[in-house]
């Protein structure tokens, strides 16, 4: 029995290889199912190899002088949807036997130039259409999910099956792909659909497979909402085609668990050259001010800072606008998030090396470059260029970000823009909606529909809010306010949990005479002859 060379356990002795002889060839299959061999009219090929943040996809130019690939009529060969095969190694052309990409032709073009002479340009991606015409990209499906195991969202519990076995309450449903699971106890690749109850529990039951996802995607590609679950889980996930069973399988697998021992990198080895390695401070920000949904002059912004790193360089501010925020912990964890990610740069750059035939995007391989790396870095993503030679290029990162996993298809298209409406330079700001009363002590007053204001026959009341406690001493605030017939109101404001109160004004800027970091407000509603009514108030600070 083989051994297997692509495992999570550490350590590793790097085997020369015989490079002395690389090889590749292109096999094209046409609609009517007959291959042709394309290599010797072979231009230059480059196939782009993606895990979690794409599928991987090929471009492909091929010598089409004298018309080789055109019909009678002058119509091209290739249609859409036609298979490629692409396979190298370091061995004979004749003994290439590894389908390394399975790539579907999206679309075709004619070019021409002085060196080359007539081509067909051809681009295409690695993801097959299913028996219902489906894609795992380009087709939208809504889902919901409720605290649901991260896998079983992928596979679905319920409902119909495909013709492969994924549920209809899945991602996978009607998508062309099978789900494979990588079995971190026994480094072993298994088939989920075929599992049965009790072995599905146990792989659930594994670190890195226990997180659950809740969430609704309506009108989504199942690209789209594999990248959300799997980056909320930190998971990877890649597909590949199989040549034994003819299916394309989506390989999903945690994060940093899969070692390729086979390949590596190495000075004088096959290391081509090494660009740009380093860090890179123009990416660094390390006070960030994320700014949530506005209602008029009613703003939701936090701000977070790493004074530590502002000591070693200087205080490098972002902000960033999330319209699709709306409560105060969404805000706060995004803030959090995005100075985890942005604070420090990381080591980042790009490799080029010698072919590396087994790699696949998601694994780990061991680096060794005098004064730079001595490492097993993840790769994620890399490119193989396929002209006179077989080059890889190969982008390094030194960790995952986690801002990704849990904002990235919330994030508006106004990101980097200023806060409107805050020229007091506030560097926070709360909102009360009432959406939730326990959230407030009421008394003479109560809150109906998400509004605040008067029990019947009363003419006066309070409404006081909990204690929030901010990250640091509370200076200066403001306050806003969104509501009807409140002229007779006053408001009052606490930045020691209520052992003092000061009183402020609407629209400006207070003072406080106190020191202290755990804020509270307080309305004063009065009656005149209408009952106030609040759908919102607004406090700033800093």
């Amino acid at each position: 029995m083989p051994r297997d060379t692509r495992s999570s356990r550490s350590g590793s002795i790097i085997i020369p290889k015989d490079m002395n002889e690389a090889s590749w060839k292109a096999i094209w299959t046409d609609s009517e199912g007959v291959e042709h061999d394309l290599t010797n009219f072979m231009v230059r090929a480059t196939l782009n190899f993606n895990a979690t943040t794409g599928i991987s996809n090929f471009v492909l130019d091929v010598d089409n002088g004298k018309g080789r690939y055109m019909n009678d009529d002058a119509t091209i060969q290739f249609t859409e949807r036609d298979s490629i095969d692409f396979y190298y190694d370091f061995t004979a052309k004749a003994s290439l036997t590894t389908i390394r990409m399975r790539g579907y032709v999206d679309a075709i073009f004619h070019s021409f130039n002085l060196n080359d002479g007539s081509m067909l340009h051809l681009e295409g991606r690695d993801a097959p259409k299913s028996s219902t015409n489906e894609h795992f990209a380009d087709t939208f499906v809504s889902l919901q999910f409720i605290g649901r195991n991260n896998l079983d969202c992928w596979a679905g519990t319920t409902g119909n099956q495909d013709d492969l076995g994924n549920r209809e309450d899945g991602i996978l449903f009607n998508s062309g792909l099978v789900m494979k699971v990588y079995d971190t106890a026994t480094a072993i690749w298994k088939e989920y659909a075929t599992l049965s109850a009790g072995a599905k529990s146990t792989l659930k039951a594994q670190d890195g497979y226990t997180q659950t996802h809740t969430q609704t995607y309506v009108d989504k590609s199942r690209l789209t909402i594999s990248k959300a679950v799997a980056l909320q889980g930190d998971y990877d996930f890649r597909i590949e085609y199989d040549t034994s069973s003819g299916n394309t399988f989506i390989k999903i697998f945690p994060e940093e668990s899969l070692t390729n021992k086979m390949e590596y990198a190495a000075t004088g080895k096959n290391l081509i050259s090494v660009g740009r390695y380093g860090k890179d401070t123009t990416e660094e920000y390390n006070r960030i001010k994320e700014v949530g949904v506005s209602d008029g002059n009613i703003l939701l912004f936090k701000t977070k800072e790493n004074t530590s790193r502002q000591e070693i360089i200087w205080i490098k501010d972002k902000i960033e606008t999330t319209n699709a925020l709306v409560k105060e912990d969404d805000v706060t964890a995004k803030a959090v998030a995005r100075l985890d990610e942005l604070d420090e740069s990381i080591n980042k750059g790009n490799l080029q090396v010698c072919m590396l035939p087994s790699l696949k995007p998601g694994d780990r391989i061991k680096f060794i470059i005098p004064y730079i790396l001595d490492i097993y870095v993840k790769i994620k993503s890399f490119s193989v260029a396929i002209e006179n030679d077989v080059i890889f290029n190969l982008s390094l990162k030194e960790r995952e970000t986690s801002f990704e996993g849990i904002f990235k298809d919330r994030i508006s298209e106004n990101a980097n823009l200023s806060i409107p409406d805050n020229p007091n330079g506030m560097q926070n700001a709360l909102v009360y909606d009432f959406s939730n009363e326990n959230d407030y002590d009421l008394s003479n007053c109560s809150i109906n529909n998400e509004t605040l204001s008067l029990n019947l026959g009363f003419e006066s009341g309070t409404c006081t809010t909990d204690t929030f406690e901010a990250d640091e001493d509370i200076t200066k605030c403001e306050l806003r306010i969104k509501a009807a017939d409140q002229w007779l109101c006053s408001y009052e404001v606490s930045n020691n949990g209520g052992v003092t109160w000061e009183e402020l004004d609407v629209g400006t800027v207070h003072t406080f005479s106190t020191v202290g970091n755990e804020l509270r407000v307080r309305i004063n509603l009065a009656d005149s002859t209408l009952s106030p009514q609040f759908d919102k108030i607004n406090i700033l600070y800093k």
